[in-house]
């Protein structure tokens, strides 16, 4: 990691009558790669023990959730690589079971060229989470 570099991130969000809740947000990072070609096994070393937020320079987070009933949320949430032209696609439903007992349902879709931060090669799938409050 380059000794001097800056990282910043901008966003906005806004929750809507209906109770659609939308957010955005840019980040950058000026020590990481502007193309993927440059990506080198350090550099995701880094990224892997958590040296560095990413491995790509400059990405876009996105997100829109709306509640689908008093007791389901359902939401997608998006990263996109303008570094690499990769993306990840996250959609999700939260069901409240029981008074402090949550499931949710997460999906993990990646879609990019080999070797990119999303690329294909890191493989889709989906998560079932059970949470109890007490």
């Amino acid at each position: 990691i380059n000794k001097q570099y800056f990282e910043w991130v901008f966003g906005l969000d806004y929750t809507f009558r209906s109770q659609t809740y939308i957010m955005a947000e840019f980040y950058q990072n000026n020590s990481a790669e502007t193309d993927y070609h440059n990506y080198r096994f350090n550099n995701w070393m880094q990224y892997m023990m958590a040296e560095t937020k990413t491995i790509t320079r400059n990405q876009c987070y996105m997100m829109i959730q709306h509640p689908v009933n008093d007791l389901m949320t359902a939401s997608v949430s998006g990263l996109y690589s303008f570094s690499d032209n990769s993306y990840a696609v996250f959609p999700t439903l939260a069901y409240n079971i029981f008074e402090n007992m949550d499931l949710t349902l997460i999906g993990n879709l990646y879609f990019g060229k080999k070797g990119t931060a999303y690329s294909e090669n890191m493989g889709s799938g989906f998560l079932a989470r059970a949470r109890v409050y007490f």
